[in-house]
């Protein structure tokens, strides 16, 4: 399993606005007990009478181990997005753990349209759980147009919940070029 805690630290910690010197993420284990305590500390504020203030913490679950390269919002990554590109079609594989139940969309990005998330192409949907890992190896079609691919989780309405990965499609390789017939 896979537990994540996510929050923002808004400046560079300073010392006298945090406690501990500065901390901001304290972690500790007391021998022999079989567990970890993860404390996520916030600044330091002095605040006038009636006044509010609020430091969010998200907690994410999902089946799936370790070791971890990089988390989302959507979920965890636990082996990048790959793709082997042959002519017109790409195997993509990866693995993933996602925080939601819902589905995953794996989209082509045509070059040039990175930004533009209304013209992608999809590559196919595949229902997904915190459940289970997601481990995705799939055969998808893919034009020489598309130069990225990336992995959104979307919730049971079809919402984006966010990019689980993106990968640079490799370019097809370019044929040397034609003798000149020169003598």
């Amino acid at each position: 399993y896979t537990f994540v805690k996510r929050f923002s630290v808004s400046v560079v910690p300073n010392p006298g606005l945090y406690p501990d010197g500065g901390t901001t993420v304290q972690i500790s284990t007391v021998a022999p007990e079989p567990y970890l305590e993860i404390h996520v500390l916030g600044p330091i504020i002095d605040l006038p009478p009636q006044q509010q203030t609020s430091f969010i913490v998200d907690w994410y679950a999902s089946r799936i181990d370790g070791p971890i390269l990089k988390a989302s919002e959507a979920g965890v990554c636990k082996q990048r997005l790959s793709a082997v590109r042959n002519e017109q079609r790409a195997r993509v594989t990866g693995l993933f753990g996602v925080f939601h139940q819902g589905t995953v969309e794996l989209v082509g990005l045509p070059a040039g349209e990175e930004k533009k998330p209304l013209k992608v192409v999809s590559l196919g949907s595949y229902y997904v759980s915190p459940l289970e890992p997601l481990a995705l190896d799939v055969d998808v079609p893919l034009s020489v147009n598309i130069t990225s691919v990336a992995l959104i989780l979307r919730d049971v309405d079809g919402k984006s919940l966010g990019e689980l990965d993106r990968l640079a499609v490799p370019s097809l390789p370019t044929p040397p070029p034609a003798e000149s017939g020169k003598h």
